[in-house]
């Protein structure tokens, strides 16, 4: 293993390793707002069975890698982890998240704001085409007296709701130290393309 890949694969694990739970675990969930576990879990599945791959993109501060591979299912639940944070049905989101709609021939943008300063969760957009899901995305700010560390997610799926490309940038700043920049762009690789 090259020493650059040794590098990308550390600050990978870096930068995702303070990931929350996934909520599905929780005993008490709810069906307050649309279920992005449960999309992403039916992605994780039509996927597998696909046996489809991900070609990716991964930079920080400057440095660029080009990884590509297959993946089975525990590899894609993996891969789509952290996108989990961005679910919604969680109690504590009950009754206190701002939303504002828009809709507009044939697509509508459903907009949840959260202002709860203790929440990692600021927002998460969902994109409607001809009433089916179209992409998610979402900000994540982590603080803690070592870092702080601000994600930018989106997912794009296609018009059967499988997942097409994703992409998370951000900020990590240590405590001591510059804040670094980052990038993950993942593109699914269906099995007639590989």
């Amino acid at each position: 293993m090259s020493g650059r890949l040794l590098f990308f694969l550390l600050i990978l694990y870096g930068v995702f390793s303070c990931k929350p739970q996934n909520p599905n675990k929780q005993l008490n969930r709810i069906s307050e707002y649309y279920d992005i576990s449960g999309l992403l879990e039916e992605n994780i599945n039509e996927l597998a069975s696909q046996e489809a791959g991900i070609s990716k993109e991964v930079s920080y501060d400057g440095e660029k890698e080009t990884i590509s591979s297959s993946l089975d299912s525990a590899e894609w639940a993996e891969e789509l982890e952290y996108f989990f944070s961005m679910e919604l049905n969680k109690p504590q989101f009950v009754g206190t998240l701002d939303i504002d709609t828009s809709q507009n021939a044939g697509s509508m943008t459903i907009t949840y704001t959260n202002e709860q300063k203790k929440e990692e969760l600021k927002f998460v957009e969902l994109a409607f085409k001809d009433g089916e899901i179209s992409s998610i995305k979402g900000k994540i700010k982590s603080n803690s007296f070592l870092y702080k560390i601000e994600r930018n997610m989106m997912l794009d799926f296609n018009s059967n709701k499988l997942l097409k490309e994703y992409h998370v940038q951000g900020t990590r700043k240590l405590i001591f130290g510059d804040p670094k920049d980052f990038s993950v762009k993942g593109k699914v690789q269906s099995v007639l393309e590989k």
